[in-house]
């Protein structure tokens, strides 16, 4: 009797495989009808007790432990949708392309740990209508280039991607960046990244969301650039992040515009916060926390160099201080022979242990000691 219910459920699985369906979407249920023999639980003749297997619809879920699996499932999933279940550690002999245009889901079950195996890229995001990649560790100890992306999201139609509590961990030569974002409506929420170059950067996009990370012992913690000015990117949100000793540089914008960096805490990095070519931002409710270095140029608590129309408000920045010939500021703002930093304003913030506690040599700063700031 078992091996006739196990040789039904086999057909079965076959004949989904052969139009396109995984058995991950389907539940298969053998039942016995009929309690006894003699008792089938028809209307007929009564006959021997016989099994029968209902197969109903489910959420289209894809158990997966191997690289293997998960390149099947997403190829079964196609343009409809889908959860990728990691059931298991899994160490990549390739990144891993979502790329099928469908919707999908990529969440571990005991948070599972993806090792990349080398210098590869764990996920390389470029068509799905929408992709969550949740509850995950990557181990990345084994990247050797610097600017290697350990997630990549390059979507091309700019369709949502959510980054979700995934931890990224590197080693001591700080090598690889976390996520690495080249398109708009990208969510990175509750994840952690340790011992990489950048813990995020965003190479170009707009309606980016950082929000609610931890980045500790990397280079630099967020870094936004892109190639130009004409092109920079616009409503891109930073807030509530932790940035730990940094190497170089908290949060950092070049040529961004009309974003946010807000309510995050920087602490133990050589310069906190810069906008580099970047209007138009609000700075607001930071706490940064610096320290004495004695090498290297100026540091800072906030940098805005080459930047206008820029509002920095309410933030408090403390300890930023130069053993040597050069400073440390809590507020600088900086311009060029040729481009001038024009017209920012700075209210209400407190800046306390600094060699200097506000550096202005811009162009029509709005806002001064009078305006209760440096308290």
């Amino acid at each position: 009797m078992e091996s006739n219910k196990l040789s039904t459920i086999a057909i079965i699985a076959v004949i989904l495989a052969a139009i396109g369906l995984g058995v991950g979407a389907y539940s298969l249920i053998s039942v016995q009808t009929g309690a006894v023999e003699g008792d089938d639980g028809d209307d007929g003749d009564d006959g021997p007790a016989g099994i029968t297997t209902i197969v109903y619809k489910t959420e289209n879920e894809y158990p997966c432990s191997s690289e293997a699996d998960i390149n099947n499932a997403i190829d079964m999933i196609g343009t409809g949708n889908g959860k990728i279940m990691i059931t298991r550690p899994i160490t990549l002999t390739s990144h891993i392309d979502i790329d099928g245009g469908g919707s999908y889901i990529i969440q571990g079950t005991g948070v599972p740990t993806i090792d990349c195996g080398g210098d590869r890229t764990a996920f390389n995001i470029t068509n799905a209508k929408s992709c969550i990649i949740r509850d995950l560790i990557i181990n990345a100890s084994d990247i050797v280039k610097m600017e290697k992306e350990i997630i990549l999201v390059n979507e091309t139609n700019s369709n949502s991607v959510h980054i979700e509590r995934v931890e990224i961990i590197g080693d001591s030569d700080l090598k690889g960046e976390g996520v690495d974002i080249h398109s708009n409506n990208v969510w990175v929420e509750d994840c952690y990244f340790y011992q990489i170059q950048f813990g995020i950067r965003i190479s170009g996009g707009n309606n980016t969301h950082i929000h609610a990370n931890t980045i500790s012992n990397c280079e630099s913690g967020i870094a936004y650039s892109w190639t130009s000015p004409d092109m920079g990117g616009e409503n891109n949100t930073i807030e509530g992040n932790i940035i730990k000793d940094m190497a170089a540089m908290g949060i950092y914008f070049l040529y961004g515009h009309y974003n946010t960096i807000a309510n995050n805490i920087i602490m133990g990095s050589a310069d906190g916060i810069q906008l580099i070519s970047s209007n138009y931002t609000t700075i607001i409710g930071n706490l940064i926390r610096g320290m004495t270095v004695n090498v290297g140029s100026n540091i800072s608590g906030i940098q805005i160099y080459k930047s206008s129309y820029n509002t920095i408000c309410n933030n408090a920045i403390y300890d930023f201080k130069f053993d040597g010939m050069n400073y440390g500021h809590g507020i600088v703002i900086l311009e060029a022979p040729t481009i001038v930093s024009l017209e920012n304003t700075i209210i209400g913030n407190t800046a306390l242990n600094n060699d200097i506690a506000f550096g202005d040599y811009g162009t029509n700063t709005f806002g001064n000691e009078t305006l209760n700031n440096f308290g």
